[in-house]
């Protein structure tokens, strides 16, 4: 009988410890499929009033694949959809998307009657209507293809990379192109042609503001193999410098993505990608260059499956928050998805991995943080019974997993995301967007927008359970209420299973920011508790403690434990729950008591698994002062 007791006390405390894990709702899926069912989301990006603005491909029945871009509201609603058919009615794809404050930009690629292959392709749209304000292509001199990779818009200019036949057509440089955004008039256009003069392709373009500084990255033909290459231009598209950089095994090195404090100029850069290593495959290389193109210095990662490890994204917080996000190949598991967290001396603090449950092939492809200084990445994981899934995780600055999230649309085919966003909101709403397939409509844009539970972290003690020789409290589950202002309703619950500190985390998906609630604390066989005053969540979250004083509970109803360290607790020997200890709850003691009952019952006011004497004393102290419910 002992051990089924102890057993389901197990259960129940496993139980109640999965419900303080922090958690996220999915509050809306936007899909979108063209006319063919052939559709996908390449780029993301939100505006000040948290619009959200999705840009790829969608296949139509007679212009082959468009560029199509939609704009929703936070409710989701779709305000507008605008169509990109280049001439030659076939392929055009957006790669990436930027907003300045007012207006969109879209650049990735289109084909045209002329028939010079792909070209770069660089729109203008009005953020309110969808209207198209101007269009740029550019076409190398090689007629071959030449596919812009990624856009950013700084102090009224827009900026352009990718791979371009810059010089004829059999060899592709970095082509990088400044505009004025306010006309679309190209102001230069620069290409870098490596050693090798090979097929050089640049991955990524960062600007400082205002931009005095245009950084980027891919790769560059070498002597014999290509080079992770990063080249910087100054406001004129003079180029300031080139750091290649050769791996260790002395194979295919390519640039990923860069990150630096974009409002400061002359900041360090923080560079990222794939280099070959020696017996390894790919591994994580992150590199540090100063403005002036020092390196500082170079970190490789490679996981224990010496598989082809590669970073999608860098991004930069501050000097000690510099994160980078990618696959990484562990042995026995395929590749994972990956999390890395340095310093701006090239220290890692921490790094943190996720392997899918049919150990396939997972990788983050996108990493973003919030005003809170919370990191988020998406990515695909490789899930035994839904194959391709989209996941995204949310970690503390210490890297503290605080949810995570998968999403497997109906027809559990391939669901792959590639961007992920954080509004600018209080409630700091997730946006993860890509493809995904449906039985009925194919391979469609993706979007989700998650929704965060509001987060009360509460310190509390129960009064017969806490120890004041070793200065803690026996743990057990706590239920808050959260009422409104007025104390007439309750707005939420949960429950939670407090530590040996009497700390505990309770999640709410019902309550708002900036609004007061009324906090009341509910235990099995404790006096039911309010909090002296009423509290609001700011930016989802709320901390509140009642152990420091008997005035942080409502008409000071708690009772002091300790005297070093001072400690309160709330009033324990309300067995029958009906709101005071009285000789009810006594006789309910003396009961168990007298038949020798042991376990996890409301009797035990020490939590110590008997019942005797001392449970009575608890109670009959706390009748004798007429202890009950004080509310407001």
């Amino acid at each position: 009988m002992k051990n089924l007791t102890l057993s389901l006390l197990l259960f129940f405390i496993f139980i109640l410890a999965g419900k303080s894990i922090s958690q996220v709702n999915q509050n809306l899926v936007l899909r979108y499929s063209g006319t063919q069912n052939m559709d996908d989301a390449r780029a993301m990006v939100l505006d000040a009033a948290n619009n959200v603005y999705v840009t790829g491909r969608s296949m139509s029945a007679s212009n082959g694949y468009d560029i199509v871009t939609i704009k929703y509201n936070t409710a989701g609603t779709i305000l507008w959809t605008s169509v990109f058919n280049g001439t030659g009615n076939s392929t055009d794809e957006a790669t990436d998307i930027a907003y300045d404050g007012t207006n969109i930009y879209i650049t990735g690629v289109t084909s045209r009657v002329e028939a010079t292959g792909l070209d770069y392709i660089t729109i203008k749209l009005n953020a309110s209507t969808g209207a198209i304000l101007w269009n740029s292509v550019y076409n190398g001199s090689g007629n071959n293809d030449d596919i812009a990779t990624k856009i950013t818009v700084k102090g009224g200019k827009a900026f352009v990379t990718g791979k371009g036949f810059y010089s004829g057509p059999t060899n592709a440089d970095y082509v990088t192109i400044k505009y004025n955004a306010s006309t679309g008039d190209s102001l230069w256009v620069k290409n870098y042609n490596g050693t090798g003069n090979g097929n050089d392709s640049a991955t990524c373009i960062k600007v400082n503001n205002p931009d005095t500084s245009i950084y980027i990255t891919g790769k560059s033909l070498g002597t014999s193999n290509y080079d992770f290459t990063t080249v910087k231009y100054n406001a004129s598209g003079v180029q300031s410098w080139v750091k290649r950089y050769n791996g260790t095994g002395n194979g295919d090195d390519i640039g990923k993505s860069i990150a630096m404090n974009e409002t400061t100029a002359g900041s360090d850069i923080y560079v990222t990608g794939e280099s070959a290593g020696t017996g390894s495959g790919s591994d994580i290389v992150t590199i540090n260059y100063t403005a002036a193109s020092v390196e500082s210095w170079n970190k490789r990662i490679n996981g224990t499956g010496n598989g082809d490890d590669s970073p999608s994204e860098i991004v930069y917080r501050s000097n000690t928050e510099i994160y980078v996000a990618g696959k990484i190949f562990e042995a026995g598991e395929g590749a994972n998805m990956i999390l890395l967290k340095y310093n701006n001396l090239g220290d890692t603090a921490w790094t943190r991995s996720y392997n899918g449950s049919a150990n396939g092939n997972d990788e983050a492809s996108g990493v973003i943080f919030d005003a809170s200084a919370y990191v988020y990445i998406t990515g695909k994981s490789n899930e035994t019974s839904t194959g391709d899934d989209y996941t995204v995780f949310k970690f503390s600055t210490l890297g503290a997993t605080e949810w995570k999230y998968s999403y497997n649309n109906s027809g559990s085919g391939t669901d792959v995301p590639v961007k992920i966003a954080v509004d600018a909101t209080s409630d700091r709403n997730v946006y993860a967007t890509g493809s995904s397939f449906s039985g009925t409509t194919g391979t469609n844009y993706a979007t989700l927008k998650l929704k965060q539970d509001k987060v009360l972290a509460l310190n509390v003690f129960v009064q017969g359970f806490y120890k004041s020789a070793t200065n803690s409290c026996l743990p057990d589950s706590i239920k808050v209420h959260l009422y409104n202002s007025a104390a007439t309703t309750i707005v939420d619950s949960a429950i939670a299973y407090t530590d040996t500190l009497g700390k505990a985390r309770f999640y709410f998906r019902n309550v708002l920011n900036s609004t007061a609630y009324r906090i009341v604390i509910k235990h099995r066989n404790s006096i039911e508790t309010w909090g002296s005053s009423t509290n609001a969540f700011t930016n989802l979250f709320l901390t509140y403690d009642f152990t420091t004083a008997a005035s942080k509970a409502y008409g000071n109803n708690q009772k002091q434990v300790d005297t070093s360290p001072i400690e309160y607790a709330i009033y324990g020997g309300d067995v029958n729950q009906d709101g005071t200890v009285d000789a009810t709850d006594l006789s309910l003691i003396d009961n168990d008591a007298s038949n020798f009952i042991t376990g996890y019952v409301n009797t035990d006011l020490d939590g110590n698994y008997f019942i005797d004497a001392s449970d009575a004393s608890v109670a009959d102290n706390n009748a004798s002062a007429f202890i009950g419910i004080i509310r407001p």
